[in-house]
């Protein structure tokens, strides 16, 4: 591994810059700080970090380096095509349409799965039979987009927030996106899935590097809470990835997520989703090498912020700057499920989920 803090970018023919030598990603189970370390991150001279693009969390785009492999070369440049349009198109989306009830949910979602299959199956013969062709435009159309996603990103910031605009294009536009079509080409000559992921990934942080290029800084980091539990894939499509894990108390992560009425009200749902979905990240993140991931618990970050960030700013191979500590940050919601957990929630969260709290160091001194 490289370990300039100050490495090359490399333009491509569209201007797109890519950062050499790291790409960092947050994650982590939500609840658990992620958004703090984006911000404090961001707080940095060297590193512009951005919110959830989603691109670990939908399988389509998870999948796609792996389907194209399989597909035979004359059809490749095809694949190419649908793959610019979906990207112009799907990460729009509100979901919407997959939540609406009733038989106009169910046509969506039947609709949904029916275009999926193109890339499950690259076959010749979906683009001979007229209805698979229609669907296709149809499905990738700004016609259809505009009624269930959001084609438009508003300029005001409170529409923003009632909109409720996640994803890819609450940070990149699509001019950003299409100037860095050209470095897709690498996938059209590729042998193998491991050439085909690398490939992938040069898209995607010729495309991520826009953003720190735009904001002055060296690098880029993207916080989306599902990373963590996508960290092979991260690895295989970025080869000198940063993976930052945010762990915090899942006592606490269920009084957060009744708090701000995320997810299920239910606390015992929520503590027992906590650790699932942690058990799954370690699984994840154990499988890589050491210095491609750190482990990260919001307690240390709060509670003691300067040598935690210096830790990571180690981690990430770039200088200390001292700019982080300007953030504010609060201490008060440690511990806060000692109040806000009935004391039967409690007890439970210790009778199925004690051995993974202590393995944090969640039950000392209880």
């Amino acid at each position: 591994m490289s370990t300039s803090n100050h490495p090359q970018a490399m333009p491509n023919a569209s201007g797109c810059q890519a950062t050499a030598d790291r790409a960092i990603f947050i994650g982590g189970v939500a609840r658990s700080g992620t958004t703090l370390m984006r911000r404090l991150l961001d707080r940095h001279r060297d590193i512009a970090a951005f919110g959830e693009t989603k691109l670990s969390n939908w399988r389509v785009f998870r999948k796609f380096p792996i389907w194209f492999r399989r597909c035979p070369p004359r059809y490749r440049q095809r694949q190419l095509e649908v793959f610019q349009r979906l990207c112009l198109t799907r990460f729009y989306q509100f979901r919407a349409g997959w939540r609406t009830p009733g038989p106009l949910g169910a046509t969506w979602r039947l609709l949904d799965r029916l275009w999926l299959s193109r890339f499950y199956r690259f076959q010749s013969a979906w683009n001979n039979i007229a209805f698979l062709a229609a669907l296709e435009e149809l499905w990738l159309s700004d016609a259809v987009q505009s009624r269930a996603f959001a084609l438009n990103l508003p300029e005001d910031a409170k529409a923003q927030k009632r909109l409720g605009m996640r994803g890819l294009y609450r940070w990149f536009s699509r001019t950003d996106i299409e100037r860095c079509f050209d470095r897709l080409q690498g996938l059209m000559d590729v042998q193998t899935t491991d050439q085909a992921c690398l490939a992938y990934g040069a898209f995607w942080a010729s495309l991520f590097s826009t953003y720190a290029h735009r904001h002055g800084k060296k690098y880029w980091a993207e916080k989306t809470p599902g990373n963590v539990r996508r960290a092979r894939f991260l690895a295989r499509c970025f080869e000198h990835v940063k993976i930052i894990n945010m762990v915090r108390d899942g006592r606490d992560v269920a009084c957060s997520a009744m708090r701000v009425r995320w997810g299920t009200g239910n606390p015992t749902e929520r503590i027992d989703h906590w650790g699932r979905l942690l058990t799954l990240a370690l699984e994840q993140l154990q499988a890589l090498p050491d210095d491609r991931y750190l482990n990260v618990r919001y307690e240390d970050v709060v509670l003691s912020p300067e040598p935690t960030l210096r830790r990571i700013t180690e981690f990430l191979q770039v200088d200390w700057d001292e700019n982080m500590l300007t953030l504010p940050i609060y201490a008060t919601s440690v511990g806060q499920y000692k109040s806000g957990l009935p004391p039967h929630v409690q007890q439970r969260a210790l009778d199925k989920w004690g051995e993974l709290l202590a393995d944090w160091g969640y039950l000392e001194g209880r």
